[in-house]
């Protein structure tokens, strides 16, 4: 039965994404099993973690009208943990920079740096509501599908489950992913992909590629920044990460879009069974020893 193709099943209006299930089972009941727990365990965990709705545990935290649950405060400490180990790379309060470049382009205009350095400030200091997590996307996500696998696989008969939630993708199964990476330079649904990995199993996630930000004026920002500096990056086009699991392949990615190739692959070197793929805007790719070895040969 392992030779079976997979049942697969698609999930609109969930964690901002098309959700997209590959099931392995041994018959349609156990499938459907599969993809009820996995679904309920997204739908749950969505009210949760959900900025946009006011009645989020999210958002009734960050308004201070409850204290985080154990889940909340698991993907809190995260947050914290990569935020230290990037150096702020990561930092799940960078929404305020956002909110800054937001305004004042709407009023035809960069912030100065004076603005600039003033969020700074704000998202350091603890006392400062700007400090707190505006939104916990960067890593959320990939946290939500890891445990949503997690409870799915638990279903007796379960062989295999391949989670894909718009850039974020996990797979537990019976046989390798084949899957494909985006030229960003090619954006398009018929674009052959820029290169195929191999996925045995683990995570894969992609941040970057998005055509999203600002024009002010005869310049476009992107809407990439750099938590650091406050400012917008766009030297990565997109930044793809291999990771055990998908809220670890999430936050490295968030890393690396916003650091310099070699500061990326550097910092992807110092973690564990991390292989990254960087993809610069003028079509340069960088790949570290751990990703060629799950690459394909074109």
């Amino acid at each position: 039965m392992h030779s079976m193709e997979p049942l697969v099943s698609r999930h609109h209006g969930l964690l901002g994404t098309v959700i997209e299930l590959q099931i392995w089972a041994p018959g349609s009941d156990v499938g459907e099993a599969v993809e009820r727990v996995a679904i309920d365990e997204i739908e749950r965990l969505q009210r949760v973690f959900n900025v946009h709705d006011p009645e989020s545990e999210l958002r009734r935290w960050l308004d201070g009208a409850i204290s985080p649950s154990a889940e909340l405060e698991a993907v809190l400490s995260l947050a914290t943990m990569w935020r230290t180990r990037s150096a702020g790379a990561f930092d799940p309060a960078a929404g305020a920079l956002a909110d800054l470049w937001d305004t004042t382009a709407s009023r035809a205009r960069a912030p100065s740096a004076g603005e600039v350095d003033e969020v700074l400030r704000a998202m350091r200091d603890p006392t400062d509501p700007r400090s707190r997590p505006s939104t916990l996307n960067a890593i959320a996500k990939g946290w939500v599908v890891d445990r949503s696998l997690q409870q799915a696989m638990g279903v007796e008969g379960a062989l295999g489950l391949t989670i894909n939630a718009g850039g974020d993708l996990l797979h537990r199964g019976p046989r390798a992913l084949l899957v494909g990476i985006e030229d960003p330079q090619r954006p398009f649904d018929n674009a052959p992909p820029l290169l195929r990995v191999r996925l045995p199993g683990g995570a894969l996630a992609t941040s970057g590629g998005s055509r999203r930000g600002w024009r002010i004026g005869e310049r476009w920002y992107s809407h990439v920044i750099d938590p650091r500096s406050g400012q917008p990056v766009d030297q990565i086009a997109s930044a793809s990460v291999l990771a055990p699991d998908a809220a670890t392949a999430d936050a490295v990615a968030t890393v690396l879009s916003v650091s310099a190739p070699a500061e990326g692959l550097a910092f992807a070197g110092g973690l564990e069974g991390i292989g990254c793929c960087i993809v610069e805007r003028d079509g340069t790719v960088h790949r570290n020893a751990q990703w060629l070895e799950h690459e394909l040969d074109p």
